[in-house]
């Protein structure tokens, strides 16, 4: 399957993908989020913007719920179709967006204020070349803990040493004081 994923999970992944084109996802995703009482939203455990429609459908969403705490990873800041609709997201109160890397990847350029810059670590000497703000390690390095990558924090529930979820860490969604 695509990316090494099952039969499956890749026809969830399409079904998502049919769902965000639709003319009424925001009311179904609306409808969904007050259904389920969510608190908490990652916009795409698989996935990226693809389009500025689509950010922009993300931003109503964000600013219809106010009380729901989004966040998203994006590789989209090196779309230049994509990368100016983010600023929609940019300052809402509620969401949190990252400018998603790793070494296949320009550098991304300063993000705007609020937007945060997560690595993702593929071998044991892939260091970031611009400091980010979290890193992430593919599931072998995970084998090694370790609390930080070149003085970075490693994603706390996936470092092999802190003993938490993400539920119950945040770092991912409220913004550094």
């Amino acid at each position: 399957g695509h990316l090494g994923f099952r039969p499956n999970v890749l026809r969830s992944l399409e079904e998502n993908h049919r769902l965000s084109l639709r003319p009424d996802f925001e009311a179904v995703m609306a409808r969904e989020v007050f259904r389920l009482r969510v608190r908490c939203l990652r916009v795409h455990v698989v996935g990226d913007f693809y389009s500025a429609e689509y950010v922009g459908k993300w931003a109503r969403l964000a600013r219809r719920h106010r009380g729901v705490y989004f966040y998203a990873y994006t590789r989209a800041w090196a779309d230049p179709a994509v990368a100016p609709a983010l600023g929609l997201l940019v300052g809402l109160p509620n969401f949190q967006l990252w400018w998603s890397t790793d070494r296949s990847m320009p550098a991304p350029p300063p993000p705007p204020a609020g937007v945060r810059v997560a690595y993702m670590q593929v071998a044991h000497d892939d260091l970031p070349g611009r400091r980010p703000d979290l890193v992430f390690r593919v599931g072998p390095l995970r084998r090694w803990p370790a609390k930080a990558v070149a003085g970075v924090l490693v994603c706390p529930p996936e470092n092999g040493v802190t003993e938490t979820t993400c539920e119950r860490c945040l770092v991912c969604v409220v913004p550094p004081d």
